[in-house]
């Protein structure tokens, strides 16, 4: 019961985390823009490039089990280090091309 009871109260965090849009001054919701269409060689180009400016380790964690299609435990093996040092690698990873979408997107806007 005390798990249920804890998964709710996460879900509920999570939820009030979520992005809220503010009103204009005269009540009404903003337009939605759409957004820019870009063809999938583009957005392959800039995955590469994003992947190519991480630190070795990160790279060649998500490139193991996310491209290769490699298990944690068969790249943990690969690289001699342990599945938690793998997903980690692979997390960081992920949060450094992250940043460099987002950074991407604004100067695009």
């Amino acid at each position: 019961m005390f798990a249920i009871a804890r998964r709710a109260f996460l879900d509920e965090r999570r939820m009030k985390k979520s992005r809220f849009e503010d009103l204009s001054l005269d009540g009404k919701l903003p337009e939605c823009q759409e957004p820019k269409e870009t063809s999938n060689d583009e957005l392959r180009e800039t995955l590469t490039q994003a992947l190519e400016g991480l630190p070795e380790q990160y790279r060649r964690a998500i490139h193991l089990t996310k491209i290769a299609g490699f298990s944690l435990t068969e790249a943990a093996n690969l690289l001699g280090t342990t599945r938690a040092a793998v997903r980690l690698r692979v997390h960081r990873g992920y949060n450094l091309i992250r940043d460099k979408f987002e950074t991407f997107q604004a100067m695009s806007e």
